[in-house]
């Protein structure tokens, strides 16, 4: 077969073209491959060693720009992997490689830089020598001398640095005089007897490094103690001031009776030297002398102590000779004699039952019996008793003592408070606050004047399961908005939005105190309280003349009156408004609102209620509807709508309503023929529009 040799050369070239293609293709691939092998080999994110590689091939380059305090690192990423970096600042206190003593100042989080993309990371500097690092991934915030950073092989890697141009960085301190000098400050100053003066002391902590700061403290140191004559006064010990006193006594005392000026000196040196003068003369605290004649006696002392000195003057009066066996007086079971100027004598008299005032006390023979409890209720109890005694009222030289023994066994344990009587009778005593359903033991005791105790027989009494009905409560209302200033009630009417008045008056029953009595007021809904608070009674809850004050708590949450004397009355009165008339529904609503009354000492908590008849109505405005004549000639007048009615009769039957209609429909044909006019010359416009004549 014959080959036209024009095709085959024409074959052969195109071979040959397209080998040359694809040994270009694999030669070109096999290069990008190993390039991209050696920075990034998972494809994903660069190694610190591939990092290393690329900045000695320059495929990743940094610079640095300064704006201010501030540092920017522009990191170029040439390569097809992503790039984790970091840059971080510190400030410097040495020359390198004192890297322990740099302090972090700043740092960015890890930026992670796409292949072939920039970025610029911003970090601070300070106004001293600052260091600016660029770390593969974190940057440490404590750099330590001697170990290397720039090693690609360990973690951290710092593949850049660079330094600020400022001074070093100073520390704080390194020494505890770097921070100031020790010393006393300020004046001195009193504290207890003695004078103190602060000293401040400062410290250097950390001394030499980055973390050095200083700190102060100041202590009060003492200077001086005072002595016992001194007194610590504006920071210095003074001498205290020299005080001198006397007296007499006896004072008064009798014509050659004997009598002694004393002298009392404080402050001064704390050694005193006593001069006396005038009506007793001597060298020592205590002068003594004896006048013969009565009258005022004066005698003056002078102290010295020291460099200070002062003085003092006392008198006595010295009366006339005393008269022996003046009166009699009781002393211990002794009845002595006194004479007039006082002075006790001798024994008058041994008094075997004992000695009261000026007598010896007589034999009693004194006995006592218990009577049975009496007004058992409310948890109190009256218990009684009778004294037999062989004097008659006002004979008795001294009165005899009676009270009662009580309690919840015949061992008693509590006492009433004793009585003092001198005749036989009765007597009694009230005891409180008993618990309920208990059996009591009491007795009646009596002792004489000369001492003699006498018992009465054990007897016993019984409570109630409940303390009774101490306390009473009402409440009633009255309605301010109507005008009903005077009646009160249990029951009143009112519209809504009126202002309401409620009154609890509460009353202490029988013959008890109430304790600790609490009044809460329940409010129904729709009432809203409006505080005016005003208890009024008696004048132990009163703050002023006219026996009532405003509370400042709120009778909704409770108020406690304390206690409430029996057969008191108490009267409290406060406001409320009714709510507005959306809340009610047409007709009457009925609110009720209670009181109650609690009490420590009592079983029985009494309530008591107000109701309140709330009325809505459909027209809440007042309506006008005329009734008659308003003195208005248009208004009032039954001429002119008559005359009115009759025009209109007229020109209908005079046909003039048809020529108004037929009017009105030949302006409506004209408006129409005028529309279909302007719609035709509108048509007619746009086709010459459009074939363009």
């Amino acid at each position: 077969m014959k080959i036209n040799n024009t095709f085959s050369g024409t074959f052969l070239k195109a071979g040959l073209l397209v080998l040359a293609i694809f040994t270009l293709y694999f030669f070109f691939t096999a290069n990008i491959v190993s390039a991209s092998t050696i920075y990034c080999a998972n494809g994903i994110e660069m190694t610190s060693q591939e990092l290393a590689v690329a900045v000695g091939a320059g495929k990743v380059t940094t610079s640095l720009s300064r704006q201010g305090g501030t540092e920017i690192a522009h990191i170029v990423n040439n390569t097809n992997c992503n790039l984790p970096i970091s840059v971080s600042s510190y400030k410097v206190f040495e020359p390198l490689p004192a890297l322990s003593s740099q302090q972090f100042y700043d740092g960015t989080s890890v930026r992670n830089i796409g292949g072939n993309q920039s970025a610029d990371l911003s970090v601070s500097v300070a106004a001293c020598k600052t260091q600016i690092d660029i770390w593969y991934k974190d940057a440490p915030r404590q750099l330590y001398t001697g170990t290397i950073y720039d090693n690609y092989n360990t973690l951290p890697f710092a593949f850049n640095a660079a330094m600020t141009t400022e001074d070093y960085c100073t520390f704080a301190c390194s020494a505890n005089s770097d921070c100031g000098t020790n010393g006393y400050v300020g004046s001195p100053f009193c504290q207890g007897n003695g004078v103190y003066k602060n000293y401040k002391t400062y410290t250097c902590s950390n001394p030499g490094t980055a973390n050095s700061y200083c700190s102060n403290s100041t202590n009060a140191q003492l200077q001086q103690t005072c002595t016992s004559n001194q007194t610590c006064s504006n920071g210095s010990c003074v001498q205290n001031e020299l005080v001198v006193s006397c007296y007499a006594a006896p004072n008064p005392a009798n014509t050659n009776q004997s009598v002694n000026f004393i002298a009392a000196a404080t402050g001064g040196s704390g050694s005193y030297t006593y001069s006396w003068s005038g009506a007793c003369t001597g060298g020592s605290q205590v002068c003594s002398n004896s006048f013969s004649q009565p009258g005022t006696k004066t005698a003056t002392i002078n102290v010295t102590s020291g460099n200070q000195t002062n003085s003092s003057s006392c008198s006595v009066n010295i009366n006339q000779g005393c008269t022996s066996h003046s009166y009699q007086q009781c002393s211990g079971n002794n009845l002595y004699w006194y004479n007039s100027c006082g002075n006790q004598e001798e024994l008058s008299q041994y008094c075997p039952n004992g000695c009261s005032g000026s007598s010896c006390n007589q034999q009693h023979n004194i006995s006592v019996q218990t009577n049975s409890a009496t007004n058992i209720y409310n948890n109190q109890a009256t218990l009684n008793g009778y004294l037999n005694s062989n004097c008659s009222s006002g004979s008795c030289a001294g009165s005899t003592s009676v009270w009662f023994q009580w309690g919840t066994s015949a061992s008693y344990g509590n006492e009433t408070t004793r009585q003092s009587i001198n005749y036989s009778g009765s007597f009694s005593q009230n005891i409180a606050n008993l618990n309920s359903n208990t059996i009591y033991h009491f007795r009646a005791v009596a002792q004489s004047g000369a001492g003699q105790i006498v018992y009465g027989q054990d007897m016993t009494f019984s409570t109630s399961g409940t303390s009774g009905n101490l306390l009473t409560v009402n409440k009633t209302a009255r309605n301010l908005t109507s005008g009903n200033y005077s009646g009160f009630s249990n029951t009143i009417y009112a519209n809504p939005s009126d202002t309401l008045m409620f009154m609890i008056t509460i009353q202490a029953t029988g013959n008890q105190d109430v304790q600790n009595a609490v009044v809460r007021d329940y409010l129904a809904n729709n009432l809203i309280y409006k505080n005016q608070l005003i208890v009024s009674g008696a004048a132990n809850y009163s703050s002023s003349s006219s026996g009532s004050y405003n509370y400042g708590g709120d009778i909704t949450s409770g108020i406690n009156l304390g206690a409430i004397p029996a057969g008191q009355t108490i009267t409290i009165t406060y406001q409320t408004q009714v709510a507005s008339a959306q809340n009610f529904a047409y007709g009457t609503t009925t609110l009720t609102n209670s009181v109650s009354v609690t009490s420590s000492n009592s079983g029985y908590n009494p309530t008591s209620n107000a109701s309140i008849i709330v009325t809505r109505t459909a027209i809440y405005g007042a309506s006008s509807i005329s009734t008659g004549l308003t003195n208005n000639l248009w208004v009032d007048s039954f001429f002119i709508p008559l005359a009115i009615a009759l025009v209109g009769v007229w020109l209908m039957r005079s046909g003039m309503f048809f020529g108004i209609r037929k009017w009105a429909d030949n302006r409506k044909k004209i408006y129409k023929d005028y529309k279909t006019e302007k719609k035709l010359n509108s048509r007619i416009a746009k086709i010459r529009k459009t074939e363009g004549v």
